[in-house]
């Protein structure tokens, strides 16, 4: 379902006070976390090729050099590409964060955000010899659109979740809750869905 930016920054981006800023981040970090699993479980189509997080983790491996990456090696031993995933969830779900921000005031900002790490990721699945570019295209796009669309959909709960409390007793409590229970339930499910599909890889 299309809803257009101007319709969502009616409704999201003129009213910034009624989204906290903690709320924001935890929307934004959850989109992104949403994002990642999604673009890993389309990305399976290839279990060949590479997926968006990996191919990232694989360019940034062949950029450090190979000081950097014996290093890594010599303190992690063969979980050194686990660690280095672990580490790239942790920026990248940061980042979300960042992106739900700036998008707890105009959507717009989110939707490029999001856009720019999707071209990223794409850009790092096409440099692998062993991608096929379709697959890439597919499961990148899947990601971004769920991403932004799941940063919208946080938003627009974290403003039916008030953070003063309100003429109804235990509304404003409930409203947290049902925000705070539906980003752990998005964040976990989408970290066992990249987990799961990055187990197959690694």
């Amino acid at each position: 379902m299309h809803v257009s930016d101007t319709v969502i920054d009616e409704q999201v981006g003129t009213e910034p006070d009624a989204v906290t800023r903690s709320r924001a981040a935890v929307a934004g970090a959850t989109a992104a976390a949403v994002a990642i699993g999604v673009g890993e479980l389309v990305s399976v189509i290839d279990t060949a090729g590479p997926s968006p997080l990996s191919a990232v983790g694989e360019v940034f491996i062949d950029s450090v050099g190979v000081r950097l990456k014996d290093f890594a090696v010599s303190l992690f031993g063969t979980g050194h590409r686990t660690a280095l995933v672990i580490s790239m969830l942790i920026v990248i779900v940061g980042l979300g964060a960042v992106a739900g921000l700036r998008a707890r005031r105009q959507l717009r900002s989110g939707v490029i955000a999001f856009s720019v790490a999707g071209a990223a990721g794409l850009a790092a699945m096409l440099s692998r010899p062993d991608d096929l570019a379709p697959v890439s295209i597919v499961s990148v796009g899947a990601a971004v659109a769920t991403g932004v669309g799941t940063l919208w959909w946080m938003l627009r709960l974290a403003l039916s979740a008030p953070a003063a409390p309100i003429p109804m007793p235990g509304a404003a409590v409930a409203g947290r809750r049902g925000f705070l229970t539906t980003s752990a339930g998005l964040g976990a499910a989408a970290a066992a869905l990249s987990a799961r599909c990055l187990s197959s890889r690694y």
